[in-house]
């Protein structure tokens, strides 16, 4: 008596999304936002020197040294680098990357409401981050 095994078929079902789609784009924007900004300080830090003779030249007001110019780029960098870490982390769902981001958004935000020359739509970029991203907090891990 030769029995008969047939495989056994499964249909492929398909599971809910763990990640909203207005989340998902958030997280894809906030990403390539904050590794442009990255690279962008990355390339000034190395081109402080014709930076600082241009704002000798048309800023007469405000006199920035090459070591201010060149911490301010630092900083700037280095902030935008967390910003991009935790855009990353936050696409894994990690509350670690709630933080990462938040942190470094608000101290943007902050240095940016004290100087009149930056437009306050940049500004808003940052704070819009932080509550955008703190709607989706709950699902985080």
């Amino acid at each position: 008596m030769a029995q008969h095994i047939e495989p056994v078929s499964k249909k492929p079902t398909r599971t809910a999304s763990k990640r909203p789609v207005l989340f998902t784009g958030l997280a894809l924007f906030s990403s390539v936002y904050f590794s442009l900004m990255a690279l962008l300080f990355l390339s000034a830090i190395f081109y402080s020197g014709p930076i600082t003779s241009v704002l000798e030249k048309y800023a007469l007001d405000e006199e920035f040294s090459k070591n201010q110019i060149v911490a301010i780029f630092a900083g700037g960098f280095v902030l935008h680098l967390l910003g991009l870490t935790g855009s990353i982390l936050l696409w894994k769902l990690r509350k670690q990357g709630y933080y990462l981001l938040a942190v470094p958004c608000f101290i943007i935000a902050l240095f940016q409401l004290f100087r009149p020359e930056i437009s306050v739509a940049s500004t808003f970029i940052y704070f819009l981050f932080i509550v955008l991203f703190g709607v989706f907090f709950k699902r985080f891990q």
